[in-house]
């Protein structure tokens, strides 16, 4: 008899699972057809921040319902033994009700109908020889199965073909109603691209442009509102390429300090963008030391804080030390006959030989860390004293002496 009530148990078992995994594949499709509504209404539909989530609280307590009402009766209330057995005998004629009549001779008191033990054993063995090469797949939902996963399916190609037929509108409102409590900018007609160069930064005293790209619906004007010390934001104007009508720029001159603004045009708004003004590298101070030719037995000689202008005897070498405005990466020295003699760098500060064989110029040139450097660095002049043959003059006695 254990054998019989097992065998049905087990059938229980995988009917119950059956059961549930069908219902949960139709939860599924009720919960994405939800999402699919609750995000097409945010496609079409500005909603504040209040209203996308009561409608997102809305959509999870459906979900929540649905799969509750999918997982619980099947796997907390399972069908009892004798429905299972009523059902082989169902999809299993050939049983002709043995399957049912063994299991309720197993829970009934035999003596009060004066069976047998004997005949009970004998109905129970002839039950489990005529069930044992049946499957219990007849008994699962599969024709219900099916159509949970046809509609599952059709809610899944209804979001595809949503986010295909409306590109921009369905992903947006897809992420405000997955998002229902971030505050999102409304959308606007009229789109506006800022570029700016070198990512924001400029060199002080230069001109600085940005360039603003309309797409969209393309407004008339385009403003700049430009933050000027106490006085708060102003607006000026930006103008129009005279080809392309969807381009504007404007230019910040001879920019000194870092600058704030915002850009309006037709009903968008941009945030507040920030251009960083950067110091050019500048000489500030040349040191110079030469050392004359040693046939002349002079002693180096150091000069501090000078134009830097040399003045020198013939095959004189003169070290040139400058401190630059900032730290620096990189220094060479130029000379006007286009030689070029690279300095070595310590912070602000670079060091360089050259030796003075001729008249010319020089000048110097300094980059940091950005690579930004100065276009027009100060020229020095490089004058050459030749070395004359010794003259002799007697100084005393000054006259003729006849001795």
């Amino acid at each position: 008899m254990s054998e019989l009530l097992e065998k049905l148990r087990r059938a229980r078992i995988i009917i119950s699972l059956s059961q549930a995994g069908t219902n949960l594949v139709c939860a599924l499709a009720v919960i994405i057809m939800s999402f699919w509504s609750m995000a097409l209404i945010n496609s079409f539909f500005w909603l504040n921040v209040p209203t996308r989530g009561v409608l997102f609280a809305i959509w999870l307590g459906i979900s929540a319902v649905v799969l509750l009402i999918a997982l619980i009766p099947p796997l907390a209330k399972p069908p009892s033994l004798r429905f299972i057995a009523m059902e082989f005998e169902k999809y299993f004629p050939q049983l002709r009700e043995h399957l049912i009549a063994a299991y309720d001779l197993t829970n009934e008191n035999i003596s009060e109908y004066g069976y047998s033990p004997a005949l009970v054993d004998a109905i129970v063995r002839h039950a489990m020889k005529t069930t044992a090469p049946l499957s219990c797949s007849k008994l699962l939902p599969s024709k219900r199965a099916m159509q949970n996963t046809a509609l599952l399916c059709l809610g899944i190609l209804i979001i595809i073909g949503s986010a295909f037929a409306f590109p921009q509108k369905f992903p947006d409102g897809t992420m405000r109603m997955l998002n229902p409590f971030t505050g999102f900018m409304r959308p606007t007609k009229t789109i506006l691209t800022i570029s700016m160069p070198e990512n924001g930064r400029a060199l002080r005293f230069s001109d600085y442009t940005i360039d603003i790209r309309a797409s969209g619906e393309i407004p008339d004007k385009i403003w700049i509102y430009r933050k000027l010390g106490k006085q708060g934001f102003l607006p000026f104007e930006a103008r129009r390429d005279p080809i392309d009508r969807t381009l504007f720029e404007y230019s910040f001159r001879k920019i000194s300090e870092n600058a704030e603004f915002y850009v309006i045009g037709g009903d968008y708004k941009s945030g507040v963008h920030r251009i960083i003004v950067l110091d050019l590298p500048r000489i500030m101070d040349i040191s110079l030391e030469y050392r004359f030719p040693s046939y002349t037995r002079l002693a180096a000689q150091r000069v501090e804080r000078n134009d830097g202008n040399i003045d020198a005897l013939y095959g004189t070498k003169v070290t040139i030390e400058t401190i630059a405005s900032k730290e620096i990466t990189h220094a060479e020295i130029q000379l006007s006959d286009s030689t070029i003699i690279p300095m070595s760098c310590s912070e602000n500060t670079a060091k360089g030989t050259i030796t003075i064989r001729k008249n010319g110029a020089y000048s110097i040139q300094v980059w940091d860390s950005d690579g930004n450097f100065d276009p027009q660095p100060p020229q020095y002049s490089i004058r050459v004293q030749p070395d004359e043959s010794p003259v002799v003059q007697i100084m005393l006695p000054g006259r003729d002496v006849d001795i």
